[in-house]
């Protein structure tokens, strides 16, 4: 029926997405941190409860009011054939290893809730992409430092996650992508121990038949910002990988950068002082990266194919849905978050 459950609510105010991905005939997102946000744009639903597009629409179920089992934000999250599975994230209480299996019930029209074996550590900000039915979830961070982890598990016999060679680098905020058997780590960051994290512009291939990591060309075309995290990425049905938008970390090393200084600050007049610069800074902020590029593995090259039309969401889960790319809310801005859901058509 198309119908989409969870994201924008009916006050209008966003959530960056804990996870995304495809139910059946609709497109879900849940959990997320909430903040009052509002976009503009097209083929994009906000507190109106529609998508719309030249001579389609697509409506909120909102007969049944879904709830996750605990609120939780910044999960990885990736579609499989019996449903979504959401893995980690931060919880109120600190970093969750849960996972958990989301699945749309259509004779009931009700979301069913499977819990999955925990992950082996608790984390967030991880990558996750599918492989058969093979969930792989790869790097993320704690509240101490960036993590190396990569993770499988089969759901076919889900007994426990099984530890594979680790990625060559602590990271977090990854784009991570399966395309042709392989798992495809396209940028990020990591935390480092003076609160200013690194941005990496690192690409990175992992063959699951013989467990190595291979280091590719960067991310970049040479024209478009050498560094990004938090973009969105999906597969393409050429064999590509379409990047969207992301943290160019233009204005994120000054944010970070303010935000060690007001912690360690040993007055309240230099915090004030301190404070006020970062919400100037928040308040000028235009915005994250909103390019678009591909990747072709075949070739081992990028190539820029423009720019989204409306301000790039981060921390959210770009999804497939048939021959259209659907990006659910995410941030736009620091401490922004969007209602919008994007949609765009690929081209045959």
């Amino acid at each position: 029926d198309g119908a989409g459950a969870g994201g924008a609510r009916a006050d209008g105010s966003g959530a960056g997405v804990a996870g995304a991905g495809v139910v059946g005939a609709g497109v879900a997102g849940s959990g997320g941190v909430g903040a009052d946000g509002a976009g503009s744009g097209v083929a994009r639903a906000g507190a109106a409860g529609a998508i719309r597009e030249p001579g389609v629409a697509y409506q909120w179920y909102t007969g049944t009011s879904f709830r996750l089992p605990e609120k939780v934000a910044y999960g990885a999250s990736v579609t499989t054939p019996g449903g979504i599975v959401c893995i980690g994230g931060e919880t109120a209480t600190g970093y969750s290893k849960k996972v958990f299996l989301l699945r749309w019930d259509p004779a009931r029209r009700k979301l069913r809730f499977k819990d999955l074996p925990d992950l082996p550590v608790a984390l967030a900000n991880a990558g996750a992409a599918l492989i058969g039915q093979t969930v792989y979830v790869v790097g993320g961070e704690n509240a101490e430092r960036a993590l190396t982890g990569l993770f499988s598990l089969d759901l076919a016999q889900p007994a426990g996650w099984q530890r594979l060679p680790d990625v060559p680098l602590a990271i977090s905020h990854s784009a991570v992508v399966a395309q042709s058997g392989m798992i495809y780590v396209i940028g990020g960051r990591s935390k480092t121990a003076s609160g200013v994290s690194t941005l990496h512009n690192t690409v990175f291939r992992y063959d699951p038949s013989a467990m190595i990591w291979q280091q590719l060309r960067p991310v970049g075309d040479g024209i478009h910002p050498p560094h990004l995290a938090a973009a969105n990425a999906v597969a393409d049905d050429k064999g590509g990988i379409l990047v969207i938008g992301g943290d160019d970390g233009r204005v994120f090393h000054e944010l970070e950068t303010l935000n060690a200084r007001i912690a360690a600050a040993s007055g309240d007049v230099l915090r004030r002082r301190l404070l006020s610069r970062k919400l100037a800074i928040i308040g000028s902020h235009p915005g994250f990266w909103r390019g678009i590029l591909r990747y072709d593995p075949s070739g081992d090259r990028w190539t820029g194919l423009g720019d989204l039309p409306v301000p790039a969401p981060v921390t959210t889960t770009a999804v497939r849905w048939n021959d259209a790319v659907v990006i659910p809310c995410g941030e736009i801005k620091p401490g922004t978050r969007s209602a919008d859901i994007l949609m765009g058509r690929l081209n045959p």
